[in-house]
């Protein structure tokens, strides 16, 4: 069973093995999630992303879950975009066959607004036709929230 406090406490040791959650010092992880719990149907929703900088590279790890637990997926920001991201600016590609694309967004220390790439809380993957999504900070251990 996937139970929303399993599945946040394998998120916490997977991201926390990468290097912890503090705000943007080389080696640390920032972590920024709107995935909850469908308490009805059992499903997590949404989408998360973590950013791992590694004092002169940074990498994105990140998972998009429309029922299921997927696992997290890594992706290495070229040196320009490790530039924009230092300046508040994300975009990578995601090499995940379950969530393709490009992912473009605004980063502050409290949220990753997503504009193009990722999934809302509601099953809805961020497309043209869709609004922001905005990906909230959180502190690990993280525990998946009801949906409303």
């Amino acid at each position: 069973m996937n139970s929303p406090i399993a599945i946040g406490c394998i998120t916490a040791v997977l991201l926390a093995g990468l290097g912890g959650n503090a705000a943007a010092a080389p080696g640390q992880v920032r972590d920024y999630s709107n995935i909850c719990y469908n308490t009805e149907s059992g499903d997590i929703l949404g989408t998360e992303i973590g950013l791992v900088d590694m004092g002169r590279e940074m990498y994105v790890t990140y998972r998009v879950t429309d029922g299921g637990f997927v696992s997290i997926s890594v992706a290495e920001l070229t040196l320009d975009d490790y530039k924009k991201a230092k300046a508040g600016s994300l975009e990578f590609e995601s090499a995940d066959a379950r969530a393709p694309g490009t992912y473009r967004g605004r980063i502050t220390d409290r949220e990753i607004v997503l504009t193009a790439g990722g999934m809302t809380n509601t099953g809805d993957y961020n497309d043209k036709d869709h609004s922001p999504i905005h990906l909230k900070r959180v502190k690990l251990p993280f525990y998946y929230p009801d949906c409303h």
